[in-house]
């Protein structure tokens, strides 16, 4: 995920414009040999509004974007079927399926290094926002949003992990970095807080609780969950951290 990116079985990288021939290859390769129809691909390019001339336009914009995709064999990675048109890969070929197995593979080995494992492969996948440099507002709307909440949720379980296991210092630069980005997630709030008492260093974490409870009152007018509430309190009275469970 991230920037926009084909490459063939060889490693060569295939180019494709800028513009709604990338929107197209995203919305196919989102649905690997399954059937895409002519008005869901109207949506990928034109968000709802398609001009008359629509279906004709999707026909040349499916031949260009074979020409650029077939192989020397003369093989068509793009199938015509009865209702619209279909990429010939498979789910494993696309980098967002491939995140989502990996992601759900690790989901029964919670607290494993095998899980740590799965989701560091999962999130190396990712080189930025997903659909960053391609044009489709259906996408970024329908898309982005759930592949980005996953991607979030996947970084959240790999920090648990680190934080039970590993040196907390190593983390609270990348959580100050995610809190930054995402500053009512409150969960990364939580893992702050505690890698920073566990490097030693409590006034800020406490000094992170009071950021926090400012970015909530400032954003959404609430205060801190419970959990953070709870978090603040025992680090203010000293207490230990309970025993990873």
């Amino acid at each position: 995920m991230g920037t926009f990116e084909i490459r063939r079985p060889s490693g060569e990288s295939v180019a494709v414009p800028q513009g709604k021939l990338r929107a197209l290859f995203c919305g196919l390769a989102l649905r690997p040999g399954r059937t895409a129809s002519m008005t869901e691909i109207a949506e990928w390019l034109w968000d709802g509004a398609p001009p008359p001339s629509a279906r004709t336009t999707i026909r040349g914009y499916v031949k260009r974007l074979r020409r650029l995709l077939d192989v020397a064999t003369g093989e068509s990675a793009i199938t015509s079927t009865q209702h619209g048109y279909r990429l010939e890969i498979s789910p494993g070929d696309v980098d967002v399926h491939r995140f989502s197995a990996l992601v759900t593979r690790a989901v029964p080995l919670a607290g494993s290094a095998e899980e740590a494992r799965l989701l560091r492969e999962a999130l190396a996948l990712w080189r930025g926002p997903a659909f960053c440099d391609v044009s489709s507002d259906s996408l970024h709307r329908d898309i982005g949003p759930a592949l980005r909440e996953q991607y979030l949720d996947a970084v959240w379980r790999r920090i648990e992990y680190d934080l039970r296991s590993g040196d907390p210092a190593n983390v609270v630069a990348e959580l100050r970095h995610l809190v930054k980005e995402n500053p009512i997630r409150e969960t990364f709030w939580a893992q702050l807080m505690r890698a920073l008492e566990g490097a030693g260093r409590a006034a800020e974490a406490l000094a992170a609780y009071a950021e926090c409870r400012e970015v909530l009152a400032d954003e959404l007018g609430v205060d801190p969950c419970g959990q953070l509430r709870e978090l603040h309190q025992r680090i203010l009275l000293g207490k230990p951290a309970p025993a990873p469970v």
